[in-house]
């Protein structure tokens, strides 16, 4: 006896395709954290620097900044580790 899937069901499994892209955001996702992590140990020395001062949110604004920064340099490609992992996790080949 075989069991059918409901029709709407089928059409929702993830093809290849989506696979794919979800590896992609999720391995470019994880160099971007890893990235902004590493930028973060590196601001207290650029907190030296003048305009950098305790004003009222900009703790908040160091945050953000240094994930937009990682994010940018993860979608250039950053350190190549999305590559690694998708190529690791997945069929593509760097």
């Amino acid at each position: 006896m075989s069991v059918r899937l409901i029709p709407a069901l089928e059409s929702a499994k993830p093809t290849d395709g989506q696979q794919s892209l979800k590896l992609r955001n999720a391995a470019r996702d994880f160099e971007a954290q890893l990235l902004a992590e590493l930028l973060q140990q590196m601001q207290p020395q650029s907190s030296l620097l003048p305009g950098s001062g305790s004003s009222a949110g900009s703790e908040q604004y160091e945050v953000m900044a240094t994930q937009a920064v990682a994010g940018a340099m993860a979608d250039a490609g950053g350190i190549g580790l999305s590559k690694y992992l998708i190529h690791q996790m997945g069929s593509e080949k760097i």
